[in-house]
């Protein structure tokens, strides 16, 4: 049940109205509803007509106003009550009413001596209006078990005679007295410590400080930089000397080996380098020759006929983690590099190329343009890509919809035909089979003749079905040889 504090005002409802027959949530009534009549009672008085009206706007967030109804949505409305309806008085308010041919269920509100809205206090004015805890408001207990009575008792403890008797021996000199004769040594030393008298250095204490300094070397293992060998895991990992060493993410000495890492090491390697830059121009005077091997020429500028075939690439060798983004630009390419001598029949064939490996951002702007493919270079790319000429192409989808709408597809069709169109020529009869697949959907196995051409048009036709008789379908296929 609702909770509304007497006397408030501009309060609304939200009124529930179903169909009187079926119950359902009635929608789209309005403030002049046939036969609508809605009231309020108050507990142990007479029912109260209400005049009902349209809001301003009409819009869910204008101000109220006594009678006011607007739809709020799925059978429920806004009803803005008279503010007679809350005054003080009495403990409930019943908000209730008619509509011809529909019901309005009604609601009961508790009328109360608290605001249900105030989140501090509920406007009980007995209580701190401060949240517990605050400023102004209630004390509270974090640790829990708050004995106010233990406090009191405690407190109580501090008598006036004992704030007394401390005040005096505070004040009264003793205390005082301390204090004042131990400033009066601290005084006497000068900034720099000249009041303080020297102690004397005692020999018999060197053994002890020898000692104790080996001690705190031997502890960090500072000794091993000299004059202990190091042994097993002496350095600890990612300190200053285990990093000066390691270049892993956990430095770590044990890691280190000294015959490759050492300085003398890091020298001699250089020593071998040297000799290897002293040796580079005979290098490159071989590298020409063992490059042309018939893929490959030393200008590293051409590629020998047919050597990029379908059996020297490995199905989905060409990923897309193998082509960084944009990794192909124009740049890369010389005029008529790419051309139909340069690629085999089918060599790039769709099984050559994992799923999603070539896309947008693994191509530069402009990246393969005319200057950089040969004319005959891009049939022989769609010549592996698209169906091949003069055979056979099976599981070509089809859908029979329904002539009368257009849209429900046609199941069981009868009386099914199919030609077609080689290169614009004239439509004749199609040697494959059509089948049914379901909801619609059908499958044609066209034949190598139906595949002889360049462009092929296709006509499905059927003369009978459920719901009814198809639309006729035309479906255009491009063959390796046909653009």
């Amino acid at each position: 049940m609702r909770q509304v504090k007497k006397g408030s005002t501009n309060v609304s409802v939200d009124l529930y109205i179903i169909d009187a027959t079926d119950g359902t949530p009635e929608l789209g009534v309005v403030f002049n509803e046939a036969g609508i009549d809605l009231e309020y009672r108050r507990q142990d008085n007479f029912v109260v007509n209400i005049t009902e009206a349209d809001l301003a706007t009409p819009d869910l967030e204008d101000v109220h106003l006594d009678g006011g109804f607007l739809e709020i949505g799925h059978g429920y409305y806004r009803f803005d009550v008279p503010d007679a309806a809350f005054a003080t008085g009495v403990e409930t308010v019943s908000i209730q009413g008619t509509i011809t041919g529909m019901i309005v269920l009604p609601q009961t509100i508790q009328l109360v001596d608290f605001d249900p809205e105030d989140g501090v206090r509920l406007g009980l004015t007995a209580l701190p209006d401060a949240a517990a805890d605050a400023i102004g408001g209630l004390p509270i207990s974090d640790a829990g078990g708050l004995d106010l009575d233990a406090k009191l008792a405690n407190t109580n403890e501090v008598t006036a005679v004992r704030m007394a008797a401390l005040t005096d021996w505070i004040d009264g000199g003793r205390l005082d007295l301390l204090l004042d004769l131990i400033k009066v040594v601290t005084d006497a030393q000068a900034a720099t410590g000249t009041g303080l008298t020297a102690i004397p250095w005692n020999s018999a204490w060197d053994t002890e400080v020898e000692s104790e300094v080996n001690d705190a070397l031997v502890a960090l293992g500072l000794d091993h930089l000299v004059g202990v060998a190091v042994v097993g895991a002496d350095v600890i990992d990612n300190s200053i000397m285990a990093k000066l060493v390691s270049s892993a993410a956990t430095a770590d000495w044990d890691t280190f080996v000294n015959t490759a890492e050492a300085l003398q090491a890091l020298r001699d390697n250089l020593a071998l380098e040297a000799s290897l830059t002293t040796h580079d121009t005979d290098v490159k005077a071989l590298l020409p020759a063992a490059l042309v091997g018939g893929r490959m020429d030393s200008s590293v500028g051409a590629m020998a006929t047919n050597v990029l075939t379908a059996a020297a690439i490995n199905a989905n060798a060409i990923t897309a983690a193998k082509i960084a983004s944009a990794a192909i630009t124009n740049a890369k390419f010389a005029a008529g590099a790419i051309d139909a001598a340069a690629i085999a029949n089918n060599a790039i064939a769709e099984a050559k190329i994992a799923t999603g490996a070539i896309i947008a951002a693994k191509f530069g702007a402009g990246a393969i343009d005319a200057a950089a493919l040969n004319a005959d270079a891009v049939d022989k790319i769609r010549d592996g890509l698209l169906p091949t000429q003069n055979v056979a192409f099976d599981n070509i989808p089809i859908l029979f919809v329904a002539a009368s709408d257009h849209v429900t597809p046609v199941t069981g069709a009868s009386g099914t035909s199919v030609t077609r169109s080689i290169d614009g020529g004239a439509f004749g009869s199609g040697t494959g089979t059509l089948s049914e697949v379901g909801n619609g959907s059908y499958a044609y196995d066209a034949s190598a003749a139906d595949m002889n051409g360049g462009i092929i048009q296709f006509r499905f036709v059927a003369t009978g079905g459920t719901p009814g008789a198809p639309d006729d379908v035309f479906l255009t296929i491009v063959t390796g040889g046909g653009v």
